[in-house]
């Protein structure tokens, strides 16, 4: 039987899907891709220790065993992750050239990102579906993201015809100047002590926003921010844009 702990060491780790979590807790078998990453790619020899997690935060250490057709390992212990102090932040992306999504998928996983969606904005150069299309790789890409950066949950990614689809977070920040108007300090927006409990960050696509978003924006408050003093191109500035706010919320 399996003990609970606060804490863990780092050892090598990967992302199960549900059915293989339950393939895991039920028969003590390790899914076929895991296998293949802990014994074939870090090439771990039986009895090395690794860490599993899922996308509901669950986390366990195992022992691994002997590289056979049936990857069985024998579980240790549940890890509890501890309470994380970083609030729900959603990057709403204007949809950029297909192509585009794996690398803004990755570094705002990596970043510390809750959900990504993209949507369809006035100066999109690519249709929504074609997006949508790449789910299951951009997933992939956000397991390997996670995995690579020692994170125990993936974000969300969904697809909306409009960002007004979706639920107002308790501030907007959005990426875009406005000439004559400084834009508003992100620091000083995130102050710690104040009840924010979502942040949503808006991004344009490679086209930049229209004269009629940014009003829509404004209309629900948002407030335009400065990613710094140079252009980003749109894959680039949500991710820089995520580890902005989250280093913003931790004082850094």
């Amino acid at each position: 039987m399996a003990h609970k702990d606060q804490s863990s060491q780092c050892y090598p780790r990967t992302f199960l899907q549900p059915d293989e979590w339950a393939q895991l807790t039920d028969q003590g078998v390790l899914a076929k891709e895991a296998a293949h990453y802990f014994h074939r790619v870090l090439r771990l020899k039986a009895g090395a220790r690794a860490q599993l997690f899922s996308s509901d935060g669950r986390s366990v250490e195992v022992i691994l065993g002997e590289a056979k057709k049936k990857h069985e390992v024998e579980i240790v212990r549940e890890i509890n992750a501890p309470e994380s102090s970083l609030r729900e932040l959603t990057l709403i992306q204007g949809a950029p050239k297909a192509s585009k999504c794996d690398h803004i998928v990755r570094r705002a996983t990596e970043a510390g990102v809750s959900r990504i969606c993209f949507f369809r904005a006035e100066r999109s150069q690519e249709k929504l579906d074609k997006v949508e299309r790449n789910h299951a790789r951009m997933m992939s890409v956000a397991v390997d993201a996670a995995r690579q950066s020692l994170r125990a949950t993936l974000p969300d990614i969904i697809y909306v015809p409009t960002p007004l689809n979706i639920e107002h977070a308790d501030i907007n920040l959005c990426a875009h100047l406005i000439e004559g108007e400084p834009p508003a300090r992100v620091k000083d927006l995130l102050s710690p002590d104040n009840s924010l409990q979502s942040i949503a960050l808006w991004v344009g696509p490679e086209g930049g926003w229209s004269d009629g978003e940014i009003d829509q924006i404004q209309k629900i408050g948002g407030h335009c921010i400065s990613l710094g003093p140079f252009v980003f191109r749109s894959e680039f500035a949500g991710p820089v844009g995520v580890a902005i706010i989250r280093a913003a919320e931790l004082g850094l």
